[in-house]
């Protein structure tokens, strides 16, 4: 049997994964910016995140921030589209 307090305490646990969870959602959808922003930066619809961490090998890290906001993910490796054969033809 669960005493008060401890109910209590779940449901104030509960409530703060909550509050959590929103602050996430609304921090990434203020982190993307939109195409049209994205392009007049001069970042391509193309753009992939882990281009993004190269930035600062080319002394560019003021760029890094926008960068983050206008790439798309990369395709974990669990979801990639995967063949079962190929056939590589050398032609020439």
């Amino acid at each position: 049997m669960v005493g008060p307090k401890r109910r209590k305490n779940g449901a104030i646990i509960s409530k703060l994964l909550q509050l959590f969870l929103l602050g996430m959602i609304h921090s990434h959808a203020e982190a993307s910016l939109s195409a049209q922003e994205c392009a007049d930066l001069g970042f391509s619809s193309e753009l992939m995140c882990g281009s993004c961490s190269l930035l600062p090998k080319f002394n560019l890290t003021m760029l890094e921030d926008d960068c983050k906001k206008c790439c798309q993910s990369e395709v974990e490796e669990d979801t990639a589209k995967r063949f079962h054969s190929a056939i590589l033809e050398v032609c020439g």
